[in-house]
């Protein structure tokens, strides 16, 4: 683990700021992270490469840029993403493998079970979600108009 520009920077270019972790801590996180590269302040996360705009990200898996996150929050461009909250932009990687449990998400797209989203596209089984089209199977579909939704 070596210092550069702030940052505790391992082996594999992953960092942890200075400001919010001295070097003992760093190291302990790193051994936390599994095949993980380029990354920003993770933590038990595995097979994560560039996840520099998911600052505090933990128990990540798959992440590429914020794809295929698991347990993230305030993730942004998602794929395949599960129990996710404050996303944006969530869409599915490709057939049968959609977003699930979201909260408060943005945009999604064939996703199901999820909560108080917005602006989303053929989902099913949502609850008080919004502005959406396509969607079936959700309760409280009052912030969606029913020609949008079925």
């Amino acid at each position: 683990m070596e210092y550069e520009n702030g940052y505790w920077v391992d082996d594999l270019n992953n960092k942890w700021s200075c400001n919010e972790y001295n070097q003992e801590v760093a190291e302990y996180l790193a051994n936390t992270c599994t095949n993980c590269t380029d990354c920003t302040n993770c933590k038990n996360c595995f097979n994560c490469n560039n996840c520099k705009n998911a600052n505090n990200c933990g128990e990540c898996a798959n992440c590429n840029n914020i794809i295929s996150c698991y347990m993230c929050t305030s993730c942004n461009f998602c794929v395949s993403c599960k129990y996710c909250g404050d996303c944006d932009f969530v869409v599915n990687s490709h057939a049968g493998d959609r977003c699930t449990s979201c909260n408060k998400c943005n945009t999604c797209t064939n996703c199901k079970e999820c909560v108080d989203c917005r602006d989303c596209t053929n989902c099913k089984s949502c609850y008080s979600c919004g502005d959406c089209e396509n969607c079936n199977y959700c309760s409280d579909r009052k912030k969606c108009s029913s020609k949008k939704c079925l």
